[in-house]
């Protein structure tokens, strides 16, 4: 589709829109320098507002997370698999259900990587057996599964631990307290004592207790 013509860069002062000059109706924008570099089309923006900004990242975002195969190619991929896998000559009636298994997800995983559309510069990266990401620090793997089981080991141990602490706190209370019961019966009950009187023939008993 044929652009506008601008024979002057200009600035609207109302709406601060920019017009960048255009020359030919048919020609994209470009810079030279990155034309020249790169050696090949170039469709170039620059974004000048922060609503470009926004749609840019949408654009950018939407794209870079489509998928190359429509939810009911990749059915209709898995159905064919599942058919032909059905139909095969080759099965075995001894063969396990994992054997068997195994054997289906490869048949559909086969079918749908025929199907998947693959970049050149990802053909040639392979060819050239070159890496497929490049990154300026390295990086440690993280078993998230095992990380999560050693913490709640830890928490369950700390927990049981803090349960028996408390049960143990709670039975030394109740042994003092059952000893301070024991005393004030104790203190309460009359006491008494075998003397003998005057006349050593005789005894009588003497109650110890003088809180009365």
């Amino acid at each position: 589709m044929p652009r506008k013509l601008v024979p002057v860069s200009t600035i609207d002062p109302d709406t601060g829109h920019i017009s960048m000059r255009r020359s030919d109706p048919w020609i994209n924008n470009f810079n030279e320098y990155i034309i020249a570099a790169c050696r090949s089309n170039m469709d170039i923006k620059f974004i000048w507002s922060g609503s470009d900004a926004k749609a840019l990242v949408y654009y950018i975002t939407d794209y870079v997370t489509k998928m190359s195969l429509s939810f009911h190619d990749t059915f209709a991929l898995v159905q064919k698999s599942i058919t032909s896998f059905k139909n095969s000559s080759h099965q075995i009636d001894k063969e396990s259900a994992i054997e068997k298994s195994r054997k289906l997800v490869l048949r559909c995983y086969n079918t749908l990587a025929s199907q998947q559309e693959l970049s050149g510069v990802q053909v040639a990266s392979y060819l050239m057996n070159w890496d497929d990401h490049y990154t300026t620090h390295k990086f440690q793997g993280l078993y998230l599964i095992q990380t999560e089981r050693f913490l709640q080991a830890e928490l369950n141990e700390i927990r049981a631990q803090q349960t028996l602490e408390l049960a143990t706190h709670d039975v030394i209370d109740e042994d003092v307290f059952d000893d301070e019961v024991i005393d004030n019966e104790n203190n309460n009950e009359e006491q008494f004592q075998i003397q003998s009187a005057e006349d050593n023939k005789k005894y009588v008993l003497v109650n110890t207790r003088i809180d009365y």
